[in-house]
């Protein structure tokens, strides 16, 4: 039995060892597939590093690890000066601010001593709270009170004694007299003598002044607590500008309430809405400039509102205070703005001849809104083609003949900002196509534009100030294709002035030209061709059909 038993293992053993050579089999022999050349497919097919076409760039919030320390009188305050201190490395000192409200609750000591735990789920709630999404969460790294007490006394003293000064004074005088008298008649004589010696001493004893002065001072200090946190920051990251400068649209002023165009009137409100509309689509189409919403305000606030109401998400609370601000304001104003009708009365019957005429004027600043300055001031007209006087019934479309000259005027707006602000220039020449800076509505296929190259810097001799660079008409381009950011042309004159050498943004295009006349070689090619064929009788040239106006 025992033997059967053993067999039986032997034979398991032997099942298990050829599975196991089995499944490493394919494994050796995928081996040398690694080994070989790449298919002329595999070798064509494109390197996958960078997407030919990158995603709009809108911004967004991301979340940011941040190490700071704290100091503070208390553990809670410790931690709060150093989530501060976080907030203000990524966002800023303004932002920071914020939870200084979060101060006035943080004291909690029962009989002077302190109690409760900072490392406790309700207190982080607090402090999360409290950051209005600033903290999205933190670690406590390490605490540490110091209760290093510090004394000092100093105490100065100040003496002074000038001790005892003494004068003296002695003197000494001495006279001595004598005289003798003789008579001979009476036979007497007389002498006298007289001594003085007089002695003077005198001594003078002065003390001089003492001070005494000292003071004590004392100094102590408290112990104090030290944390270091890890907090995660929530940071809102905002769109590459590139450099365009921010631009806002002003409502145009208006100088009536109400326009007659047509048969009817327009509302000036109206019409000031439209074209501030269409000039904020033109200035946004030309992708030059990062034009800013003044319009929908209630819209925005709205959002607003509901970020604040804590029903989004926590890191999307840094959102909020990251409005931008102008650069420039552009300020219309309509100053004309009417294709009335006029009526008069035939003198020889009792019927009356109606026309129109009329078009639309605007004026517009464009002023710095930091400095104030005027960087830019012009004014565009649109003339609508006025109607012959006639006695037949008619019904002129106003809001047509409305939307016809705002959308003229918004666009030669539009067109100068662009071109005074930003040029529109060529970069990239291949033979005589060329690729311009400029796309959008700003520029239109079939149009024909003067080009110039520009030379060296020219400077005023007596400001010194740069009077930008010399110009020189080269070559005129036409329009074939416009993209939303780029357009592309043809040199149709001039192709040789730019195979000397090229450098992007030399040539820059100046002024708009006419539409190309027809040429003498077409026109000699056509009159082989009308010869050659048989002289027919010329037909009766039909009555010109009136001019049809889609407005009438």
């Amino acid at each position: 039995m025992r033997t059967t038993t053993r067999l039986i293992g032997l034979g398991l053993l032997a099942a298990l060892l050829a599975a196991c050579g089995k499944q490493e089999a394919p494994a050796d022999a995928a081996a040398p597939a690694k080994d070989k050349a790449p298919s002329a497919l595999e070798a064509n097919a494109p390197v996958a590093d960078a997407p030919m076409r990158g995603t709009p760039d809108f911004g967004g919030t991301t979340q940011v690890a941040r190490e700071a320390d704290g100091i503070g009188s208390t553990p809670e305050l410790a931690v709060l000066s150093a989530l501060q201190s976080a907030v203000a490395q990524v966002n800023g000192v303004r932002v920071a601010s914020q939870m200084q409200s979060l101060r006035a609750g943080l004291h909690v000591d029962v009989d002077g001593e302190h109690v409760g735990d900072i490392r406790a789920d309700a207190f982080s709630r607090q402090m999360i709270a409290g950051s209005q999404g600033a903290v999205l969460g933190y670690e406590i790294l390490s605490q540490e009170e110091v209760r290093q007490l510090d004394e000092e006394t100093i105490a100065r003293v100040r003496a002074s004694d000038e001790g005892w000064s003494f004068k003296g004074e002695a003197s000494a005088s001495a006279s001595g007299q004598a005289s003798a008298k003789a008579s001979g008649g009476g036979g007497s004589a007389e002498a006298s003598v007289k001594e003085n010696y007089e002695e003077k001493v005198k001594v003078d004893a002065k003390r001089g002044a003492s001070s005494l002065d000292s003071d004590v001072t004392h100094r102590s200090m408290r112990s104090y607590w030290k944390v270091r946190v890890r907090a995660q920051i929530a940071q809102y990251r905002a769109p590459d500008e590139q450099g365009k400068p921010k631009i806002v649209v002003a409502l145009p002023r208006t100088k009536a309430g109400s326009y007659a165009v047509g048969d009817g009137r327009v509302a000036a409100d109206e019409v000031a809405d439209a074209i501030r509309a269409r000039l904020s689509d033109t200035l946004t189409q030309t992708q030059r400039f990062i034009v800013l919403d003044r319009e929908f305000g209630d819209e925005m606030q709205a959002e607003i509102d509901h970020i604040n109401s804590g029903n989004v998400r926590l890191q999307d609370t840094a959102r909020l205070g990251q409005q931008l601000a102008t650069d420039l304001i552009l300020i219309p104003t309509i100053e004309r703005f009417e294709y009335p009708r006029s009526v008069r009365n035939l003198r020889m019957s009792d019927r009356q001849v109606t026309s129109y005429s009329g078009g639309g004027r605007i004026t517009l600043r464009l002023i710095n809104a930091t400095t104030g300055q005027v960087v830019m001031s012009d004014s565009f007209d649109h003339q609508l083609a006025s109607t012959g006087p006639s006695t037949l019934p008619r019904v002129v479309n106003g809001r047509n003949m409305a939307a016809a000259m705002m959308e003229s005027l918004s666009g030669q707006i539009g067109t100068s900002i662009v071109t005074t602000l930003f040029p529109v220039s060529v970069v990239s020449v291949d033979g005589d196509q060329v690729v311009l800076s400029q796309g959008g509505e700003g520029l239109q296929a079939g149009q024909r534009w003067q080009a110039v190259r520009l030379g060296e810097e020219l400077k005023d001799p007596q400001t010194g100030r740069s009077l930008g660079r010399s110009e020189h008409p080269c070559c005129t381009i036409r329009i074939d294709r416009v993209a939303a950011q780029t357009s592309y042309g043809t040199i149709e004159e001039g192709v040789d002035a730019v195979r000397g050498g090229f450098r992007p943004g030399q040539l820059e295009l100046r002024q708009k030209l006419g539409s190309k006349p027809a040429t003498a070689s077409a026109t000699a090619q056509a009159a082989p061709a009308a010869s050659a064929r048989p002289a027919s009788k010329p037909k009766p040239k039909p009555a010109a059909a009136p001019a049809e106006d889609p407005n009438w």
